[in-house]
């Protein structure tokens, strides 16, 4: 028979199944986030990304929009895998692409298109690119054609790099902190 009282007993089961449970849910869903980094990739970062876009001055009652999420980036820009994911280590998507594909993995569906830029239009309603984040977070002007986009990378030795497109409407603004990347160095940095 327990010593302590049933009522207190239950109360005891009742806080170790929470704490099971607590630890098991911890347990899911950090371990997407230890994953990319151990692919072996040509290059991996991880950090802070945010997007924002202007009302669309060409639709009437288009409204900003803006988000922000921990990013995971590894690979190249000819096959990778960008994670976006909350505070808290939940994925909120996936992208993964190699040549002639590129697919969008949420926890409601898995969704395949033909390009990265495909992808993008389709998630974003602008074409992000994504492809270019491997040259402007290590700091360098991208070699590719990004149409319309300006990075500033003035700040890119602390790990921070903005970009911008103002044509076409509307204007969109991104931007990148990095926490870490492949030589596991961390920059100081600031928003």
């Amino acid at each position: 028979m327990s010593r302590f009282p049933s009522a207190l007993s239950h109360g005891w089961k009742r806080l170790h199944i929470w704490l099971l449970l607590c630890l098991v849910t911890l347990t899911l869903t950090a371990c997407p986030l230890y994953g990319l980094r151990d692919l072996g990739a040509p290059l991996y970062f991880a950090g802070r990304l945010a997007l924002s876009q202007e009302a669309d001055p060409r639709i009437p009652g288009s409204k900003a929009d803006s988000w922000s999420a921990h990013f995971e980036l590894a690979g190249s820009p000819a096959q990778g895998t960008l994670r976006l994911s909350t505070p808290v280590g939940s994925t909120i998507a996936q992208v993964d692409w190699e040549p002639g594909k590129a697919v969008l993995t949420t926890s409601e569906e898995t969704q395949n298109y033909e390009s990265l830029d495909a992808l993008t239009l389709a998630y974003f309603e602008q074409t992000i690119p994504i492809a270019a984040l491997f040259d402007w977070l290590q700091g360098k002007p991208t070699e590719q054609v990004v149409p319309g986009w300006e990075v500033n990378l003035t700040r890119a030795a602390g790990g921070v790099i903005s970009a911008e497109r103002q044509q076409p409407a509307p204007r969109v603004r991104l931007r990148a902190i990095v926490d870490e990347h492949d030589d596991n160095t961390t920059p100081t940095h600031s928003l």
